[in-house]
């Protein structure tokens, strides 16, 4: 439910700008479905209301995703342990899925 509380706010405003760039209702949800980065759902839809071309878009888009690549090898040395079908499973989470615990006593 935490999780909740932040993502709303995030759709009500690209809901928003979307409407105001021009796309339907329909295109919109579309377009959160495809795009999986909310900063790249925000700098797509802007180059989509500025009416560049589709390659640049998905460039663009690409681009901008590229931090994930950081992320996830910043997260090698925790996780080579684990079985493959594990990290297969938990590799497709987004960043609002991370949730923060506490080290156990013998972690720290």
């Amino acid at each position: 439910m935490p999780l909740v509380i932040g993502a709303a706010p995030f759709g009500i405003i690209f809901g928003t700008l979307a409407q105001s760039s021009g796309l339907s209702a329909w295109s919109a949800i579309a377009f959160s479905a495809v795009v999986f980065a909310g900063s790249a759902q925000f700098v797509a839809l802007g180059l989509v209301a500025a009416g560049t071309a589709v390659p640049l878009i998905v460039l663009t888009t690409f681009v901008v995703n590229l931090r994930h690549l950081l992320y996830s090898a910043s997260l090698v040395p925790h996780v080579r342990h684990l079985s493959s079908p594990w990290k297969a499973l938990n590799g497709n989470r987004r960043a609002s899925g991370a949730v923060p615990r506490r080290p156990a006593l013998g972690e720290l």
